[in-house]
């Protein structure tokens, strides 16, 4: 039996409306992998007593009959650590939220992916550089700290099968992780500078 393809429209609008929630209102998302540590909750905290909801969490209606017995349970997809985090200001937190309407393997594939996708840009440190320097000194102090923390763990998201070792070498400078990465690839290692 040939595999069931996903057909969703290309490049389409798939939020159906939006409004605010009082956080006690949401039902968090039982296929949800992700895990916040201590540091990334603090500084999710931190950034909304700064500047407040800058981005909405995402809620899946769920309206399809593929659902069965969820079928009109809205569930929360994206936004759990925001969430969590306004319940534990207040229940009747206001949080701001799109709504969508995917069918099972749609919210399926946004659980694993939308976030890890983000993860993937890269970084222009002068870019950064600039706006960080621009910043009052406390949104400086935060901001150093996410990515102090970010540049110290090192995120993977692997989809074969086939048993995969890594190793992670600190280099002392660009130079010397070139000339590796150059050695290792000649030598037919697969590999890629952080």
């Amino acid at each position: 039996m040939a595999k069931k393809r996903l057909q969703a429209n290309p490049w389409g609008d798939r939020i159906v409306r939006s409004g605010k929630l009082e956080a006690r209102e949401f039902l968090a998302n039982e296929g949800n992998w992700r895990v916040h540590p201590m540091m990334q909750q603090e500084s999710v905290a931190h950034l909304l007593r700064l500047v407040g909801f800058v981005q909405s969490v995402i809620v899946n209606l769920r309206t399809s009959p593929e659902w069965g017995r969820d079928q009109n349970v809205e569930t929360l997809v994206d936004g759990h650590l925001r969430v969590s985090l306004a319940l534990k200001r207040g229940e009747d937190t206001l949080v701001p939220v799109n709504y969508v309407d995917l069918t099972p393997e749609e919210e399926k594939l946004i659980l694993a992916l939308l976030d890890p996708t983000a993860m993937m840009a890269g970084t222009d440190r002068e870019k950064l550089a600039e706006l960080v320097e621009a910043m009052p000194q406390d949104f400086r102090e935060l901001t150093a700290s996410v990515h102090e923390e970010l540049g110290s763990v090192k995120r993977t998201v692997t989809f074969d099968t086939k048993a995969r070792c890594r190793v992670i070498v600190d280099c002392t400078d660009e130079a010397q992780q070139d000339t590796l990465v150059r050695k290792l690839a000649a030598e037919g290692y697969t590999c890629r500078a952080d």
